[in-house]
């Protein structure tokens, strides 16, 4: 800050206040990894199974960029999904 002032000999205040804009607009905001999670959920598509209950389970359907293993006893229907 001091180097900076005696250069363009500005007060001390505005030095800051310059200082403080530039970190904001160049740095980034900080977030939690909870905070990631959740936008990525709320950004990430569903496919419906178009069984209601069923989606209804899932939230809307299978979701996508994963792999979903629907498991259960034969003949109930799994491999009709």
């Amino acid at each position: 800050e001091l180097d900076l002032m005696e250069s363009v000999e500005l007060p001390v205040e505005t030095i800051q206040q310059i200082i403080s804009q530039v970190c904001q607009a160049i740095c980034p905001t900080p977030t939690t990894v909870l905070d990631m999670l959740l936008q990525q959920r709320s950004e990430s598509s569903r496919f419906a199974t178009t069984l209601p209950r069923l989606d209804d389970a899932l939230r809307g359907g299978l979701p996508s960029g994963g792999i979903t293993e629907l498991v259960g006893p034969a003949g109930v229907g799994k491999t009709q999904v």
